[in-house]
Order: structure tokens, then sequence, then C-alpha cells
């Protein structure tokens, strides 16, 4: 919730763009969506 300070402005507090479960959800979903196409690219373990 925005609270409000003198002259009109508003406080807000730091909000993530990208919350760590999207972006958890956002990585499994690429790697098993990369693992299951065939052109997928390789990625190499050194």
């Amino acid at each position: 919730m925005a609270e409000r300070l003198q002259g009109g402005r508003l406080l807000r507090r730091p909000q993530q763009d990208y919350p760590a479960a999207s972006v958890a959800e956002y990585c499994s979903a690429v790697l098993s969506r990369a693992s299951n196409n065939e052109g997928a690219p390789d990625i190499d373990e050194d």
C-alpha cells in the first residue's frame, strides 16, 4: 500500500519486478522445454 507524505508524494515500498517464485518457475519451464525439444541447443558443461 502506498503511503501519502506531505506534498502529495507517494512513498512506495520496494517491489520486485520478478518475484523469486516466478523466476524459478520460468527457469524450470525453459529447462524442461529445452530438454524436450530436439532442436534445442546443447548446454556445454565444462
